[in-house]
């Protein structure tokens, strides 16, 4: 699938696979080369992104699953399973580009276009937890809203500047996840939500408010654990 998949769904914000060689009982995979690395890397080291920066990063991995749960030559979509800031790739140009591609899955033939459909449950979950929904955790009811659920995490990371998962050996593991139902419980309004708002883009006013609170909405439409796991792409960025 890895392959397979890779070769098919070429799109300008997946990234390339160039080729690839087997031997040893190994395949190693042939990938363009991504000057600025990932998205991981960018919100969490020394140089971050600007407002503008992190909207086109976002606009291009949108459009990325967009193209995967819905391609254009009709189905079977594909189902990534492990979308994550590290598996969103930025060309010397910043454009980001969807990667890794080792836990993917076809959708079902007999589900149309926009509607979200599960390929049915599997016998470990996998994934990387941090971006996982809890119904998929503990059902492993693997479908397109897995992947749109991690997106809505991968939002919170871009407007927080908070990593997915944060480990502290006095308060224990935090999940960037559970930031949703913490401001839920504090009112959920614009004046909470701001305070959590990455410093780097709010001081100075490096950008507007009202630009963070459209994609904040945007990532508790697609990160909430119930009436959202319909929410389609078609809804987004």
């Amino acid at each position: 699938m890895l392959i397979r998949g890779a070769f098919r769904f070429r799109h300008p914000n997946i990234v390339e696979l160039l080729g690839f060689s087997e031997g040893g009982g190994a395949v190693c995979l042939i990938l363009s080369y991504m000057e600025n690395r990932s998205l991981e890397d960018r919100l969490h080291g020394n140089v971050s992104l600007s407002w503008s920066q992190r909207l086109k990063v976002i606009e291009g991995a949108s459009a990325a699953l967009q193209f995967l749960h819905c391609p254009p030559d009709g189905p079977p979509a594909l189902i990534h399973g492990d979308v994550k800031s590290s598996n969103i790739l930025l060309d010397v140009h910043l454009q980001a580009r969807l990667s890794d591609f080792g836990l993917a899955r076809s959708r079902p033939l007999s589900c149309s276009g926009g509607q979200t459909c599960s390929v049915g449950r599997t016998e470990t979950v996998r994934g990387t937890l941090a971006y996982l929904p809890e119904e998929y955790v503990r059902e492993g009811q693997l479908s397109t809203a897995v992947d749109v659920y991690s997106f809505g995490v991968v939002l919170l990371e871009v407007l927080t500047g908070r990593r997915a998962l944060e480990r502290d050996s006095t308060s224990g593991d935090r999940y960037l996840k559970d930031l949703v139902d913490e401001v839920e419980d504090r009112g959920s309004s614009a004046a909470v939500w701001r305070k959590q708002l990455d410093h780097r883009l709010t001081s100075g006013g490096a950008v507007e408010h009202a630009g963070c609170m459209q994609l904040v909405t945007l990532g508790l439409q697609v990160s909430g654990e119930e009436e959202e796991e319909e929410t389609s792409h078609d809804h987004g960025v």
